[in-house]
């Protein structure tokens, strides 16, 4: 007959693997990037809050800035509106939405993934995007890292 004690102990170690082998997804950190030819070589968080939320349409050399979102639903542009925009997925919704009917300004254009973000930031000089920091290469320049 096992005693009360054996079968928590039991319970717990079984709990402990379960819970152990559920994987959380992770984000190493958030590149903020651009075209390795701008002349733009770092932005502070509010610059690409500024950026990203359309209150600005320039870089802070005076050069045209055209921001690249990833796709709404993905977990990055979650992770990117939370870090850098201090804003949730609703409040970036409710946000577009009016701007949008008021006539002021229309969401950023939306690649799917890393990759797409980097072709695109690639073939245009005056875009701005953002990765997952480890899918950075030589084809972009990171101008800011979000942890």
């Amino acid at each position: 007959m096992l005693r009360p004690y054996t079968i928590l102990t039991t319970t717990s170690a079984i709990l402990f693997l379960i819970l152990a082998s559920v994987s959380v997804p992770a984000f190493a950190g958030i590149a903020v990037i651009v075209n390795p030819g701008n002349s733009i070589n770092s932005l502070n968080v509010n610059e690409v809050k500024l950026l990203f939320l359309k209150k600005r349409k320039k870089f802070p050399d005076g050069s045209p800035a055209m921001p690249i979102n990833q796709k709404e639903a993905s977990d990055l542009y979650d992770q990117f509106a939370q870090r850098v925009l201090e804003r949730n997925s609703s409040q970036m919704k409710a946000y577009w939405s009016t701007k949008i009917f008021s006539g002021i300004a229309t969401p950023p254009v939306e690649v799917n993934g890393d990759t797409a973000m980097k072709r695109r930031i690639a073939s245009k000089i005056d875009a701005i995007g953002y990765i997952n920091s480890d899918n950075v290469d030589g084809s972009v320049k990171v101008v800011y890292t979000s942890r």
